[in-house]
């Protein structure tokens, strides 16, 4: 029997998705608002001499609430937390009404991350002085480490009410709308942080993760742009550049970027989404050179060894290939990538016994995982077992009745076991829902019609298979022409 290439599909490798900025709990991430700021940290004698002149006051006065707030401030400044958060609950349990110390012993709770201490303090702030923007603001900061997003936007939107013209507000709102996935909000927000402050690198930063996720890859670009010329250090706004130009399929800016990057900071990230875009350019030596270096900063990452097992087999380098996807699964044995890429990698080294069982058993550990389903298919094909390869294409297709692969394959499988209706009916059904394919499928409908003797229906299609892939003219008009004297002659 005729043997016949089928269409199988690896799991190819994926970016990551853009690195994100959380909301701080530094003491410093808010700007005061209502009360005096509390300044910079002063040098270690000043420092000094003032925390001996306030201890020796508290010695004389240990009632004395301001002087404990204020070496509680100094604590806090300094990060010294504990001796910071015992000055603070002092001083409430001498003044357990006052707003400044209420509001101080939540910032230092923040900064210690004990959030659910935090929003206690603060809400008995916002309780003493609901005017208080900051308060608010550092109070939302809270709810969106504690993941209570809903009410930390209501807590920003109140700040905004409080100071419309605070641009950090309108930032802080932003990410948490971006987190909640409300992006047309977010971005609305984030254009009038930006508005209100055009140097703000964090609030580009943002609006160009909400650029990207809404797609608009080129305006995402011109945010990062932006952080970059604010600040030519931002590993992080390289990084999302270049994930939004690979997305935008500019590889050469994308691959700049990501080696600025990683000039600033590497991270085996990084070097993965480089190799990705290498792989993506067909330059499997340099993606395998990037995936060798994330390995090294990651050496038991499943998907960096799987990737560049991916890279060695495209360079037909299988025992490379082979030695990447078994100590994938030595570290991870159900791994249902790594099975399906082995799979592939036997199958296309005619080890098709190996083939069946790992892509098997990754639809044993997955059932709904269409592509094994498809390349095992393919296995049964090239075994000439064409019953049980339909099987398997139709188990596939049942899961996704646009899966235009493995329609196109149970085609051929029906084709060379001569069902020549059920060949036409998969083959048709290609056309119309992936153009992509259509030039073989429409070289195949030909034979089929040809068969028939419908000459007319075969030439058609030959006619309509060129218009599809009109590359390389002069050889395809060329095997046009020997199609069409076949057809007509049979010679």
């Amino acid at each position: 029997m005729k043997r016949v290439a089928m269409d199988d599909e690896s799991n190819a490798t994926d970016s990551s998705r853009a690195k994100r900025q959380k909301l701080g709990d530094s003491s410093d991430d808010v700007d005061e608002a209502g009360i005096a700021p509390l300044g910079s940290v002063v040098p270690d004698k000043q420092t000094e001499d003032a925390l001996d002149a306030l201890s020796k006051q508290i010695a004389e006065n240990p009632t004395d609430s301001k002087a404990l707030l204020k070496r509680a401030t100094i604590y806090l400044r300094t990060k010294h937390l504990d001796l910071a958060r015992a000055d603070a609950e002092k001083a409430k349990s001498i003044e357990s009404n006052s707003f400044d110390i209420a509001y101080l012993l939540g910032k230092i709770y923040s900064e210690m991350r004990h959030y659910e201490s935090a929003l206690t303090c603060f809400s008995e702030a916002i309780a003493a002085n609901r005017d208080h923007a900051s308060a608010f603001i550092r109070r939302g900061i809270v709810l969106y480490h504690m993941k209570r997003l809903s009410e930390a936007a209501k807590d920003f939107d109140w700040a905004i009410a409080l100071m419309p013209d605070y641009y950090k507000a309108y930032y802080y709102a932003g990410v948490v709308l971006y987190d909640m996935k409300e992006l047309k909000k977010a971005l609305f927000t984030l254009n009038r942080a930006i508005e209100l402050n055009p140097q703000h690198q964090q609030s580009f930063f943002q609006r160009g993760l909400v650029q990207h996720d809404l797609k608009h890859y080129e305006a995402s670009v011109k945010d990062y742009s932006t952080v970059i010329a604010l600040n030519p250090k931002s590993g992080a706004a390289y990084y999302n550049r270049a994930l939004a130009y690979h997305f935008l399929k500019k590889y050469d800016l994308s691959i700049k970027d990501y080696e600025n990057s990683l000039s600033i900071k590497p991270s085996a990230e990084t070097f993965y989404n480089c190799g990705s875009v290498y792989f993506e350019m067909r330059q499997y030596e340099k993606a395998i050179d990037c995936f060798t270096h994330a390995m090294v900063l990651k050496p038991r990452d499943v998907e960096l060894t799987i990737s560049r097992g991916q890279a060695f087999e495209k360079l037909k380098e299988y025992d490379q290939a082979f030695h990447d996807y078994d100590d994938a699964l030595k570290i991870d044995p159900n791994n249902v990538r790594a099975l399906s890429c082995r799979g592939l990698a036997y199958l296309h080294s005619k080890m098709f016994d190996e083939a069946i069982v790992d892509f098997s058993k990754g639809i044993e550990l997955d059932s709904k995982n269409t592509r094994n389903w498809n390349n095992r298919g393919n296995v049964w094909a090239h075994k000439q077992e064409f019953e049980r390869a339909i099987e398997d294409y139709s188990m596939a297709i049942k899961l996704n009745g646009n899966y235009a692969k493995a329609i196109k394959n149970r085609g051929k499988a029906f084709f060379l076991l001569g069902e020549m209706e059920k060949a036409k009916q998969d083959l048709s059904r290609v056309i119309s829902i992936a153009p992509r394919l259509e030039f073989e499928v429409f070289t195949k409908r030909a034979l089929i019609a040809q068969s028939e003797g419908d000459v007319s229906s075969a030439l058609s299609d030959i006619q309509r298979s060129f218009e599809q892939h009109h590359r390389n003219q002069q050889y395809l008009g060329k095997q046009k022409r020997d199609m069409s004297k076949w057809i007509l002659t049979g010679k």
